[in-house]
């Protein structure tokens, strides 16, 4: 380093008087600074390693190639693994089918509780439906009528002597009773039908018969005078009185029913109730039954009319009550019995393909029993037809084992020289794979017939 150096004496000491003490003037000096040592860059030396001894040096691809190796080992191994555990074989075949079929007549009996073999029978039931059915028909005949009408009115006699009314004595209404209105040939009265004498402070009733025809003498109750005593004092004191409609009046062209109307009526109804109670009789079928329709009896019960032949009306109701009766059995036991008899038929070693299986039946109309009305016991014949497809089955786990680590296509050839083959198919899976697995149960085997 740089020293800095002061510029300044010291005074001597000297005898002198004392003076004031001089100024100390410090002189500036420009300080440089240090300047930094160079450093110079000295690399290392580079230190062989010492080979051990027996170290073999390889060539430098030779790590390479163990690097590829130990990956492929594992992919290997991983690609092994894999395949084992998803490796899988699906093997459809279609056997050979024959068609066999077979026919039996059986009796539906609704007396049995269950199928009798021996009978060849099956048990039935008696089903019955009621309903009744009604009408309106019109009437077809015409009829010309003029009828006068009538009524019974209470004659009083207030008057202090008896009085006597011949027959055909006359009472008035008044004309605002009558509607329509009177026309002028046309007169307000009433007659008496008989001879009556009605006694003092008394009353009696009398049947009267309009003067006239129609339907406008059909009058209301009203009261009445007696025109032949106009004049004499009993004229105020001698009325008659009716409480009831007037009827029997009428005049023209009236509607009638005639005894045809009444059997078309019924001839209609007939047919009508025919067809509907075999449809209710057909609802009524419990579920999975069958019902005979050749045994269906319809009876017609009770039929009546709401009026009378000659009845001069436009229309009537008429009614009728039906019966239906028919037999029915279990399908499940005819499938039964069906199925039974076509086994029986069946070779040996050989198996029905169930969905294959079909059962049907056709009536026999000779030896059936009509069905009675009151639910007794009935009977049908009916010819059953069964059909059904066999085949040879094949035992599948000795299939299996045959079939275990073989190449697909050895495998079908395989396959295909089985008795009753008509076609196979394979499929493998992961896709990579070209042989059928070794583990059993990861060999499934089909049957298909379509």
């Amino acid at each position: 380093m740089v020293k800095k150096v002061l510029d300044i004496i010291p005074p001597q000491k000297k005898e002198v008087p004392e003076e004031p003490e001089p100024k100390i003037i410090e002189a500036q000096v420009e300080v440089k600074p240090e300047p930094k040592p160079k450093i110079t860059y000295i690399p290392k030396k580079k230190v062989e390693a010492v080979p051990r001894k027996n170290w073999v040096k390889l060539p430098t691809g030779t790590f390479l190639i163990l690097k590829l190796a130990i990956v492929l080992i594992v992919i290997g191994g991983a690609f092994q693994f894999i395949d084992n555990r998803l490796a899988k074989a699906t093997i459809t075949i279609w056997p050979e089918t024959d068609d066999l079929k077979s026919e039996v007549q059986l009796t539906v009996d609704s007396s049995l509780k269950e199928t009798d073999l021996s009978k060849k029978a099956i048990p039935g039931t008696v089903i019955t439906a009621e309903k009744t059915y009604s009408g309106d028909f019109l009437a077809s005949g015409k009829k010309n009528s003029q009828n006068t009408g009538q009524g019974t009115v209470k004659i009083y006699n207030n008057f202090s002597t008896a009085q006597r009314l011949i027959k055909g004595t006359r009472l008035q209404a008044p004309l605002e009773k009558f509607q329509p209105a009177l026309s002028k040939d046309e007169t307000p009265w009433f007659k008496t039908a008989a001879d009556i004498t009605i006694g003092p402070k008394s009353s009696a009733d009398v049947l009267v018969v309009a003067d006239g025809m129609g339907e406008k003498y059909n009058i209301e109750p009203s009261i009445f005078s007696i025109p032949g005593l106009v004049g004499t004092p009993q004229y105020t004191f001698i009325y008659g009185q009716s409480f009831e409609k007037f009827r029997g009046g009428e005049k023209g062209v009236l509607p009638e029913i005639k005894p045809e109307d009444l059997n078309n009526a019924k001839d209609v109804l007939t047919k009508k109730a025919d067809s509907e109670i075999r449809k209710e009789i057909g609802i009524m079928v419990p579920e999975n039954h069958v019902l005979i329709a050749e045994t269906v009896k319809v009876e017609i019960l009770e039929a009546t009319a709401g009026a009378v032949a000659g009845a001069n009306v436009e229309k009537f109701t008429y009614q009728v009550k039906a019966r239906a009766t028919g037999l029915v059995f279990d399908k499940n036991d005819l499938d039964a019995f069906g199925k039974d008899n076509l086994l029986s038929q069946v070779s040996d070693g050989q198996k029905v393909y169930d969905q294959s299986f079909k059962v049907s039946y056709a009536y026999l109309p000779a030896p059936v029993s009509a069905v009675p009305a009151s639910n007794k016991a009935a009977t049908a014949s009916i010819k059953m037809e069964v059909e059904a497809r066999v085949y040879q089955p094949l035992d599948e786990v000795l299939l299996k084992k045959g079939l275990a680590e073989k190449k697909v296509g050895v495998a079908r050839l395989f396959l295909m020289n089985q008795p009753k083959t008509k076609n196979v198919q394979i499929d493998v899976s992961p896709f990579w794979r070209n042989s059928i697995p070794k583990d059993l149960e990861k060999i499934q085997v089909s049957l298909k017939f379509d």
